[in-house]
């Protein structure tokens, strides 16, 4: 998981990367920094209720917008 720059320019998302399926891009960040305090502190969250299939539901707080299509 690392925080990466949109190829525009325009802010920064999270790719994720998992064994055997496609990258994700997760997220709008306006900076680095907000990318890589919500790894931090909200990824956890975000995946063990995505799992739980509640990932659109309560944990908005947790789970950013989510980006059109895999890498």
């Amino acid at each position: 998981m690392a925080a990466r720059p949109f190829e525009d320019g325009s802010g920064w998302y999270i790719e994720v990367k998992w064994v055997g399926r496609d990258a994700e891009r997760l997220g709008r960040f306006d900076t680095y920094s907000e990318a890589r305090d919500w790894i931090t502190l909200e990824s956890t969250a975000y995946f063990v209720l995505r799992e739980l299939g509640q990932g659109s539901s309560g944990a908005n707080a947790a789970a950013p917008p989510i980006d059109s299509g895999a890498v």
